[in-house]
Formats: C-alpha cells, structure tokens, sequence
C-alpha cells in the first residue's frame, strides 16, 4: 500500500521528505527581502553526483543552520547527520548510523524523514519506517526514543510511514505530520500522545498524506499542515474542527502561482509569509497569508542541476542574515539562495501647475495589466473562453487578436472587447497537414493567412483563411542543419509587404531567411557567443524601414544583438553577454524582441518575468510591464514569452505559464497634454537599496530624498540620468539622449518645462 501510495509523488519513493523548523529559533526576515536567482552550493556536489565521503551526499532530506552559520544536514541515503562549519565544504559526522533496528541504526534509509535540534544540540531524528523519533545527545553513539517506538499502526500510540515533526520551543512536545494515518499527532511524553487533527479525505477537516507542520507559536499554536496529496496548504485555529485552506486548490495540482504540486514543507516568518516547498514543481514560493497566489523566490518549474535551478527540494532553512538555505534532495546538494534586504528610502515629488504645452512620446503604460484572453487567474482550459499554454499572438489594426494556443493545438481569434474565443484553426496531435507535433510561433501576412511553426515537425505550415488544412511554407524536409532544413524554430518574422519568411532556428543557432519553400538563406550566427554567432536564439524581428536591420533575441547569450543589413557580425544594444541578471542594463534568458517606430526595441526578459523597453544605443532599459518577481497577479507576469504593440501602442503580452494573453494599456493616449489651472500634487514613493521605482510626474516638479545618506539616480525614459546633487532640464533630457553635465546641489531638483506626463525612475545606491 505505501509503495503504491507514494509512486504517485515523483521520485519520493526514493528521496523522502523531511519537514522541521529548528526549535527555538523564529525566522525574522526584512519585509522587502528578495533572494539571488542563482545559488551556491555548500553542501555535497555542486553536478549533483552522489556520494558517502565527507564532501558528497546521498538523498540529503534536512537542512538546519544554527547561530554560527554551522550547517546540519540530515543524509538520509548515509544513514547520518553531517555537520559543516562556515565556508567550509567538508562535512564531519555527528550521527554515524547504519540500516538496521537498533537505537544506533535507521531501519531504511527511504524513509529517514526529519531532523530537529533543541537549544541544547540534542539532535532528533523521525525514523518512519520504524515509528519513531529518537533523540541524540551531543556526542552520543546511539539515541532514545522520545516519541513512538510502537510498531507501525493507526492506535493514538503508534505512527505509520511518518514524513514531518516539529520540536516546540521549550522541547517540551513534538508535533508529527503522520503521513499514512492522515492526521496530526502531538507527542509530550515516550508513552503521552494524541491526535489533534485529520482523517482522510480532501475535506476541511482532512488530510491527504501530509508530510509538513508548522507551529505558529506566536499567534496561540496555530497550525498549518503541507496537506501534500491534496496539493494545499491548511491553517488550525486551536481547538477548530477544521481547517482553511491558505495555499493552494485541493485536488488540483499545477504550477501556476496559484497552484502546488505535492507541497512538503511549510514555514513562517515575522511579516506573516509563507515558504513552501512546492516539490514537483521544484522551486519554492513565497506566499502572504490571505492572498490567492504566491511569487517564486528560488528555483523554477523545470528540474535541473544549474545553478538557479532545483530537482526534488524537500526542506528549507534561513541563517541568522535570512539567506535561505535548501534540501535540493534528487540533486544530492544543499543549496544557499543570498538574501538582498536593503533599507528603503522614501521620494517625495511635488506637482505645480502648467502654463504651456509641447509634445511627448507615448512612454507610460498601465501598471496594471487587462486579461484579454485566457484566465486572469492562470486556470488553464480548452473552452473558447480559456487557453493552455499560449505560445504566440498576432494583432490586427482593428484590434481583433490572434493567439497561438499551443496546448489545445489550435488558433483562437478573438474580436474586440470579447474573451470569448471562436477557432479558426483546429488542430491536434500528429504529422498530418491538419495536425502539429508542436506550436511554437506565429505570423500573419497582409492577407491573412497564418504561417505556424511547427518545430516537431520541422515545418513552417501556412493556413489560408477558412482552410482546414495547411500546406508547407517552409521545411518538411525533416530536422537537420541543411539550407532545407530547420531545427526547434521559436521565433517567426514577415515584414509588411514581403514574401520573405524570417526564422529563428533555435537549436541551429542561426536565422534563416526562406523566401520559397525550397530552400533558405542563412542570414547571420552559429553556435557560441561571439559578435557574429548566437546561443539558442528565440526571437527575430525585422526593421523594414531601416534597410531590413535584424534585431535578434540571443536568449541563451541573455543579449539583444542587432546586425544591419549585409554585415557579418552583429552589435549588442540590450543586455550583457552571459550575464543572466535583473538590473536595468541586463537580462535573463530573453524570449522575444519587437521594435516601434521611434527607435524603442521592447524585450520578453522572460526568466525575469517583466518586458523591457530600451532605446537603441541607451546602456539600460526600462520596465514597462511585470516585474523581476514571478505571479498571477495583474501587475506580474510568468515566465512571458512573446509581446505584440497594438494600434494604439498598447503592449500585448504573451503570458505562457498563466495560460494568458494580458494588455498594458497606455496611460498617455496623446503626444499633447496641456495643463490649465493651478495645483499642486504631492506623491511619496519608496525604493529598497540597491533597486529602483518609478513616479509619475507633471511640470515644475521637485524630488528630495530624505535619507542624505544615499544617492539617488534619476533616469527618463528617454534614457538621460542625474544623481542626487544635480540640477537639470528635464526636457533637455527629451531631447538630449546623452548624460550631461550638471551644477552640484544639496537636493535634487527638477524644474520641468514640459507640460505632459513625464515618467521617472529611480535607483538608490549608498554612499558610505
């Protein structure tokens, strides 16, 4: 029963989930802290190879950091606990046990489950094949059993395949997740125990194998329970007769940010927030008691052994700065994320009034986005008024939109004002001209037709208006390198009034211009990162009005790089080659890249989950939609893979991992805005160290900073910037996309001349 009961939970069968705060130690983290992408591994092999010396691991379950920053990791495939001083990498070993059923042995490592330690270093181990915790003194060779020890079995007395336990702070009792007999069981006494809560079942009151608790010491014990097979998170009250459900939809597993799969560990901090450990999802989520979504602060859907990436997690710790500390469990190591927690200063603006007009650039979008297709809260679906995994869109002037629904094989055209779709392409799963391995990007032609890459299929399909079936546009030759061929194509381009088909070919790393279904044209990369090569490019547009410069999403670089037409080497305009980061001059794996007409590029930074705007020629760019924090939320995005401009410049974005289509609308709908009267408006913003916001702004306006401590850059989208202690135009920052020289002052003050919307942002950095 337990084998086949836990089958279900990929790879657990194997690596068993452990759950357990350290007792006597909170979790107090700053309310703004975030934590670096990527992390460094300080336990085991950083490639993931498994291991018994003293610097590998073999199915590490537990990780606990004490005050000194020394670190405890239960190895459960080692049948020991390791012990690892500050910045070291060898681990020496304070548990030395071996398989077996004396008090010295673990009677199988699979299910080795959990660790705790008290104030006093006595470490406590949940063995659940054998029913019970023992406790191990400092030093000891051997431990003794504080809690069960009765043989498997459903009495108030016993335990059945046990997964988590939590140690009070006085020591005084331990809680277990009682994972086989779905219930909550407290344990004062070797022989005191009693059931606090669960049957099982998918109910208010029931569980469905949990393998987690956590106990709120500090809000009257309430209890909160990874509720693992019902993918939620519950909350206890003391003393309720059931439970609500605070993360998470029962029975329905995902990985939208609404969504767990198989959770298998919960903690809490001071500011009210959730951790958990969303295992099958391999990442770990951050998530604020009351909301219905969560954002991710380490990992990601996929599994793997890079740095950024996690396979399996099962537990969590944070050290005494707040950095967070992982049980990467299936890849053999324990992982260290870098908490970045700066103070924040606040901005004050004041808006006087306006006497004169002039015109602006269209710059300001909704923080805000529109669902116009698909869920706004990321449910996935194949009705007409829902999406699964959307891919691609195309935008006609009329605003009737055209979504590549890639999970459901088929095209949804949507009209305006409508989120009721109607398909105009129905497909499904095959090689036929009617059907499609794979859905990967989209073009429409000035007649209408759609030109569908199917990179399964190593085809470019063209359907025609009202046809049932495609015909091959491009490809159909099979993968490969040749001048026929095309290998995982992302990215598709038509230019206006063009035969010319532009492609991404990925996994070739070039573009290819095919303008018959004969044969293309290599145009520009090979594999690597120099100025004439690309790594896995994504996507591809065409500048049609300036002698067809090619703009190329290098995702794999984490760079846009722009080749004129007939060059042999291309340019870098956004990002930084190699450098997968958040800042306003870098990006993380970009998807996508489309210009406008006034010289503004805007990038899909996907796994930073926002879209970027960037001035050619500018060092940085601005975010005008989502932000460097994943989520379902309105103003978030989710691993964004493609973005179209509207008619009315209105930023349409492809939000794949949603299963949404979302629209930032302009704020400014006119390049003329003229201010009568008098008034005054005073905003105040704030803005971590280290980071940046943005305010909106109007004429005459002043910016203080009250910390004089730190400096404060200011920068216009435009691109001009200015520091804390500098005066300047603003419209001379219009008009000037060069950084100028400007008179020293105590306080920023900027006295607007233009009379339109102006926004800025900010970034803080200190100056001691």
């Amino acid at each position: 029963m337990i084998k086949l009961c836990f089958a279900h939970l990929r790879n657990l069968i194997f690596f068993v989930t452990i759950f357990f705060v350290d007792q006597g130690k909170s979790v107090m983290l700053c309310p703004t802290a975030t934590w670096q992408k990527s992390a460094t591994t300080v336990a085991g092999d950083s490639a993931g190879t498994l291991g018994s010396n003293a610097s590998t691991l073999y199915s590490p379950i537990a990780v606990r950091v004490d005050k000194n920053s020394n670190i405890y990791v239960l190895d459960s495939g080692n049948y020991r606990v390791q012990r690892f001083s500050p910045n070291s990498t060898i681990g020496t070993t304070i548990v030395n046990g071996s398989a077996g059923i004396a008090f010295n042995q673990f009677y199988n490592h699979k299910f080795v489950d959990d660790m705790s330690i008290d104030n006093s270093g006595n470490i406590y181990i949940l063995d659940g094949s054998k029913a019970r915790v023992t406790k191990w003194a400092r030093g000891a060779s051997s431990g003794v059993v504080v809690a069960g020890g009765n043989a498997l079995g459903n009495n108030a007395s016993q335990l059945y395949y046990s997964r988590g336990m939590f140690l009070d702070t006085s020591a005084s009792a331990i809680w277990i997740a009682d994972t086989s007999n779905h219930r909550i069981v407290k344990w004062t006494s070797p022989t005191s125990s009693m059931v606090v809560c669960g049957s099982r079942g998918a109910e208010d009151d029931q569980f469905a194998y949990p393998f987690g608790v956590f106990l709120d010491e500090s809000n009257s014990n309430t209890l909160y329970v990874a509720d693992t097979f019902n993918h939620r998170i519950q909350r206890w009250l003391t003393g309720a007769a059931s439970g609500t459900t605070v993360a998470g939809l029962t029975g329905y597993y995902g990985n939208g940010l609404n969504q767990l799969w198989y959770p298998t560990s919960v903690t809490l901090d001071n500011n009210r927030n959730m951790f958990i450990v969303d295992s099958n999802n391999n990442r770990i989520l951050q998530w604020a008691i009351g909301l219905s979504s969560g954002m991710i602060i380490a990992g990601d859907i996929y599994y793997g052994v890079a740095a950024y990436l996690l396979y399996d997690p099962m537990n969590i710790d944070f050290d005494s700065n707040g950095s967070l500390y992982v049980a990467d469990t299936a890849n053999n190591r324990i992982q260290k994320f870098l908490i970045s927690c700066p103070p924040a200063q606040n901005i004050s603006t004041t808006v006087s009034p306006a006497t004169t007009s002039a015109p602006m650039s269209n710059t300001i979008w909704s923080l805000n986005g529109t669902t116009i297709a698909g869920s706004p809260t990321g449910w996935s679906g194949h009705s007409p008024a829902l999406l699964t995994e959307p891919s691609d869109i195309a935008i006609e002037r009329n605003g009737t939109l055209y979504v590549l629904d890639a999970g459901n094989y088929r095209v949804q055209r949507f009209l305006p004002g409508s989120t009721v779709g109607t398909t105009v392409v129905n497909g499904s799963y095959g090689t036929r001209w009617n059907q499609f391995y794979s859905m990967d990007a989209m073009s429409i032609d000035a007649n209408g037709n759609m030109y569908i890459a199917d990179s399964g299929n190593a085809r470019v399909m063209k359907w025609s208006p009202g046809a049932s079936n495609g015909t091959i546009a491009v490809g159909g030759n099979g993968n490969g390198n040749s001048e026929n061929q095309f290998r995982c194509s992302y990215g598709i381009f038509i230019p206006k009034n063009s035969s010319s088909i532009w492609l991404a070919d990925t996994c070739n790393h070039r573009i290819v211009r095919w303008n018959s279904s004969i044969t293309g044209t290599t145009v520009c990369g090979s594999y690597r990162a120099g100025a004439s090569q690309s790594y896995y490019p994504f996507g591809v547009f065409v500048d049609s009005s300036a002698s067809n410069t090619l703009y190329v999403a290098d995702t794999y670089n984490h760079r846009i790089q722009r080749w004129l037409s007939g060059a042999t080497s291309g340019r870098t305009v956004a990002g930084q080659t190699g450098n997968c980061d958040n800042g306003h001059n870098q990006l993380c794996y970009p998807g996508a890249v489309v210009g406008d007409e006034n010289g503004y590029i805007y990038i899909v930074d996907t796994f930073n989950d926002r879209i970027m705007r960037w001035m050619v020629g500018a060092s940085y760019g601005t975010v005008v939609a989502g932000s460097s924090t994943a989520g379902v939320l309105p103003n978030q995005l989710y691993q964004p893979k493609n973005l179209r401009l509207d008619s009315t410049g209105a930023v349409l974005v492809v939000d794949i991992t949603n299963n949404r289509i979302q629209k930032f609308a302009l704020l400014c709908a006119s390049c003329l805005n003229i201010e009568t009267g008098v008034s005054t408006l005073s905003t105040n913003g704030s803005a971590a160290l280290g980071t940046s916001t943005s305010l909106p702004m109007k004429s005459n306006s002043s910016v203080t900073t009250s910390n004089p401590t730190q400096k404060m850059t200011t920068k216009t989208a435009a691109g001009g910037t200015s520091t804390v202690n500098q005066h300047l135009s603003a419209w001379a920052l219009y008009t000037d996309l060069h950084n100028r020289s400007f008179d020293e002052n105590l306080h920023l003050k900027k006295f607007l001349q233009t009379h339109s919307l102006i926004f800025f942002s900010f970034s803080c950095v200190s100056l001691f």
